[in-house]
């Protein structure tokens, strides 16, 4: 998705750009060398970035 403008929040003008991931982890923990564990995760984050000079502006997850 390409903007324009970062926003008041940014403190930026210009052209901008945002970027939407997923990510899911799967797996097995060990707990006391003795219990395993099945473990599922999930994140969703954006980061902005000013096209013109390749700056970061924002992240959140």
């Amino acid at each position: 998705m390409v903007g324009n403008g970062g926003g008041p929040e940014f403190g930026m003008s210009g052209e901008t750009m945002e970027i939407e991931t997923w990510m899911k982890l799967v797996g097995r923990v060990r707990v006391l060398k003795i219990f395993t564990h099945s473990v599922k995760s999930g994140v969703n984050c954006g980061v902005v970035i000013e096209v013109k000079s390749g700056s970061v502006l924002g992240l959140h997850c």
